[in-house]
């Protein structure tokens, strides 16, 4: 079975990479499994695998284990994680993925860093982070500012993220998809 992650940084199409991916018979997919901004009963109910979920300060390396082996009939298996997830103090992912030179990475982004941040923005002000099928788009949330000092500070941090993917997977299959170019030009 062949072991993947789709990396990627908010508002960059991982969402709408993953549900085309679930579409395919033959693919275990996960979302978000690592993410702590939910509450451990939501994380229960949304992102269990195989009875598991990530509970507070447990072990991320010994869950991912747990979901590749969950998942060993599919064809390949593999799950959405956000940057900022793997970032946490005392995270065990980066090692986790390093020491796995077949893992596959699908590394996600937008070039556009400007538009990435008002789309970030948008969202917080919304609180819809994404919208299924043909269902209604948010209301225009009222005029907001964006200090320069705050999109430098993004703007910096997203080109880190990118190279930091880069340099970390350099030795692993690794594809890499843009959100204008790759994901949404056709769709």
């Amino acid at each position: 079975m062949q072991r993947f992650v789709v990396l990627a940084h908010p508002r960059s199409g991982s969402t709408l990479l993953i549900a085309g991916l679930e579409q395919h018979p033959e693919l275990t997919v996960h979302n978000e499994l690592l993410t702590t901004t939910e509450d451990e009963a939501s994380r229960r109910r949304l992102y269990s695998v195989a009875g598991r979920f990530l509970h507070d300060g447990g072990d991320e390396a010994d869950f991912l284990r747990h979901v590749y082996a969950a998942s060993a009939q599919s064809r390949a298996t593999g799950f959405k994680l956000m940057h900022h997830h793997a970032s946490r103090a005392g995270s065990t992912v980066w090692d986790f993925f390093e020491s796995d030179p077949e893992l596959g990475v699908v590394h996600v982004y937008r070039e556009d860093a400007l538009e990435t941040l008002i789309s970030e923005r948008v969202a917080q002000k919304t609180g819809i982070w994404n919208v299924v099928g043909d269902g209604p788009l948010p209301d225009e949330p009222p005029p907001f500012t964006i200090e320069p000092a705050e999109a430098r500070a993004r703007f910096d941090e997203l080109e880190a993220w990118r190279r930091q993917a880069r340099r970390r997977f350099a030795q692993h299959p690794f594809l890499e998809l843009e959100y204008r170019s790759d994901l949404v030009s056709d769709f």
